[in-house]
């Protein structure tokens, strides 16, 4: 009886420091992760001109991981499971502002040839560059309009030329822009007939992104394989998991399922990163 009661205290005395270090250990990591996810997704929030406070999505993030991952645990019973579903869960904000940022990028480069279009005709019609840009940027539709806003409030706060276009083309770094910001930048130094040469650069990014359009149409059926493939697995483990559950549990409660499982999902992403290669042709 002794002996029993001597080993409930140690168990207590244990579970109460290792709750100690935890309490005192969790709140510092917990506000060091806070401020490195509200640093890297404030600026990635920034790049697409998302003006969102960043604190109440780790906030949001946090609660969902943390339902999530209970949810996880009660159903499956499996710890291994349910940290790497909080680990997505970890890297999916970033993965949504990097899709958000092509799409941004993308949706530039596509309004960028009918602005460089307006900005010749304002040219041939006798205005300068400037109130050109000033002009055309409130009829732009996102986001070009947003990048034409702040060249322009560079300039008003003082910041020259060469400086206001070098950001221009940091924060669109693509060739069309790169292309268009080395124009406008020719333009303010030694004149010229920009105009005309808008109007070229124009209609070559359009034939660009005309050719892109056709190739991407082309390449749709491989696009979709890989995702019909990388999804496919998944959902033929859910179903195994609803027909046959004893099976199931041998894949996710077992350290050889679940090794199994992990380098079933390695290669299915080896897979479809390849597939992706295969049908993304450069232009």
């Amino acid at each position: 009886m002794t002996l029993l009661v001597l080993s409930v205290l140690a168990s207590a005395a244990a579970v109460g420091v290792l709750v100690w270090i935890l309490a005192c250990a969790l709140p510092p990591a917990l506000q060091a992760q806070q401020r490195h996810f509200k640093g890297q997704i404030g600026l990635g929030l920034r790049t697409v001109a998302l003006y969102i406070d960043p604190g109440q999505l780790w906030i949001g993030q946090m609660l969902l991981a943390v339902i999530l991952g209970l949810t996880v645990l009660g159903l499956s019973g499996s710890v291994g499971l349910t940290l790497l579903i909080v680990g997505v869960m970890g890297l999916t904000p970033r993965l949504v502002i990097w899709r958000m940022r092509r799409v941004y990028l993308q949706h530039v480069r596509e309004q960028l040839p009918d602005a460089m279009r307006m900005m010749a005709a304002g040219l041939k019609a006798g205005a300068g560059l400037w109130s050109v840009i000033d002009l055309h940027a409130r009829e732009l539709p996102h986001p070009l309009r947003v990048e034409f806003e702040m060249l322009l409030r560079e300039q008003r706060l003082g910041q020259g030329v060469e400086p206001s276009l070098l950001a221009l083309q940091a924060r669109c770094p693509m060739e069309e822009m790169r292309l268009f910001v080395a124009l406008l930048r020719m333009g303010h130094g030694s004149g010229g007939s920009l105009a005309q040469a808008l109007n070229a650069l124009a209609l070559s990014c359009q034939r660009k992104l005309e050719l892109e359009g056709k190739t991407d149409a082309l390449t749709a059926q491989g696009r979709l394989q890989a995702i019909v493939m990388g999804l496919l697995p998944s959902a033929l483990l859910l179903m195994l998991h609803v027909v046959d559950r004893d099976s199931a549990r041998l894949l996710t409660h077992t350290f050889n399922g679940q090794v199994a499982l992990a380098c079933a999902l390695l290669m299915q992403l080896l897979g479809f990163v390849l597939i992706r290669r295969i049908v993304r042709i450069e232009v």
